[in-house]
């Protein structure tokens, strides 16, 4: 996990140097708040129309090679969005990126899972949860500091940077997981992340060691169809992939939180930055604690509980007397949506197998990306009267739907 981790850890400090304020430079390069609420529906959207085709990918030409290229090619965008002086190139440089990350996402799941046994997958996920957390509070600190020194540009640069220094990392130790990929070139060794001593087992029997694949014969594809999204266990788990993706759209990871933050709390920018690095903080303080409790109690708690706590502390934010109150409330809440992503990530493992994980995710991740994605630019448009507090109430009501779903979500049978 040591490669993945501090990687992934390196890249999300690049890219929350300058995310907490993306809304406000939007504004600076002319974009009105509307036309930034669609730069952030674009975003949004490609994780709806590549989450899919990227599960595929991984599912046939193995993990490494779909988290490694898109690696290098988001260092490219990085670049592309420092040389942007409009805030239509801007948004499409991030789109690309944001495409990336969308074609990565399958892998990072699937790999993780694949890479530890079955009853550790909890405690996996929260470790690599931990180290995203740190790259997430650290990165707004840094920025905080930076923001008065160098222009966005600048901070731009530094991403494409690490993005490029963390694609080579992965591409000399990072290992493949998938036991018979079936692309040219892929790794004859027995699958296991580089600094991770275990060995992984297939996910139905953690007792039995996963065989070396002969890697002359092509891996056979089971069959998957997008209807199956929409039965049984999986119909749950994907209104609870839609609420999560609504509701963290609509609020952190959106553009209303830093608006409603400027204009109706009157923070600064250096304040908007430090408001973003306490949650990701605290539950980085809280990371392992938090994986080796669903790893007893399973995901579905994760979810349920992590979602609840979010909403409620959402609208706790709207009333805030002084930003002392509000850095408070915003430090629960980042470790409220840790919390649920870790139980995310534990339950998608738990209800798919190995043979259509990466489809499955997949397609999960393009339903709940497009569903994220219009809903940005509607709330948008429909905040133009009550204001940015709409998406906040709009994004609790979803918490609230993903935490009964994903009580209903059932295990994935084992084969045989």
């Amino acid at each position: 996990m040591a490669v993945m981790s501090l990687s992934t850890a390196a890249n999300v400090t690049g890219q929350m140097l300058w995310y907490p304020v993306l809304a406000l430079f939007f504004r600076e390069l002319g974009a009105s708040d509307f036309q930034a609420s669609l730069a952030y529906g674009l975003i949004a959207a490609a994780n709806a129309f590549l989450q899919l085709p990227g599960g595929v990918l991984a599912d046939r030409f193995g993990r490494k090679r779909l988290i490694v290229w898109p690696t290098f090619v988001a260092a490219a965008a990085f670049v592309a969005a420092a040389l942007s002086r409009s805030w239509v190139p801007l948004a499409l440089a991030l789109f690309a990126q944001a495409a990336c990350s969308a074609i990565q996402a399958p892998s990072f799941v699937a790999l993780v899972a694949e890479s530890v046994p079955a009853d550790r997958r909890g405690e996996a996920f929260a470790y690599l949860e931990l180290w995203a957390s740190a790259g997430i509070g650290l990165g707004p600190i840094l920025g905080a500091l930076l923001l008065p020194y160098l222009p966005m540009a600048a901070l731009f640069g530094l991403t494409a940077v690490v993005f490029l220094a963390s694609a080579i990392a992965r591409q000399l130790w990072l290992r493949e997981s998938l036991s018979r990929p079936s692309g040219n070139g892929a790794n004859p060794a027995t699958p296991r992340l580089a600094g991770d001593p275990a060995q992984p087992r297939p996910v139905a029997n953690p007792a039995t060691p996963r065989p070396v694949a002969n890697q002359a014969t092509p891996r056979p594809v089971a069959g998957f169809r997008l209807s199956a999204l929409f039965r049984g266990r999986l119909a749950w788990l994907t209104v609870t992939a839609i609420a999560v993706s609504v509701a963290i759209n609509l609020t952190l990871y959106g553009p209303f939180l830093p608006l409603l933050a400027h204009d109706v709390l009157g923070f600064t920018g250096a304040q908007i930055d430090i408001l973003y690095a306490s949650g990701p903080l605290f539950a980085a303080v809280l990371g392992v604690g938090m994986g080796r409790l669903l790893a007893r109690k399973g995901g579905r708690l994760g979810v349920s509980l992590g979602l609840l706590l979010t909403g409620v502390s959402l609208v706790a934010f709207l009333a805030a007397p002084s930003f002392w109150v509000a850095l408070a409330v915003i430090a629960v809440t980042g470790a409220a949506v840790q919390f649920t992503f870790i139980g995310y990530d534990d339950l998608r493992a738990d209800a798919t197998d190995e043979e259509t994980r990466g489809r499955v995710v997949g397609a999960l991740g393009s339903l709940s990306g497009a569903a994220g994605a219009i809903a940005v630019p509607l709330v948008g448009k429909l905040a133009g009267g009550p204001g940015p507090s709409l998406a906040i109430y709009i994004g609790a009501a979803f918490c609230v739907l993903g935490a009964v779903a994903a009580q209903r979500v059932g295990r994935a049978e084992p084969p045989g």
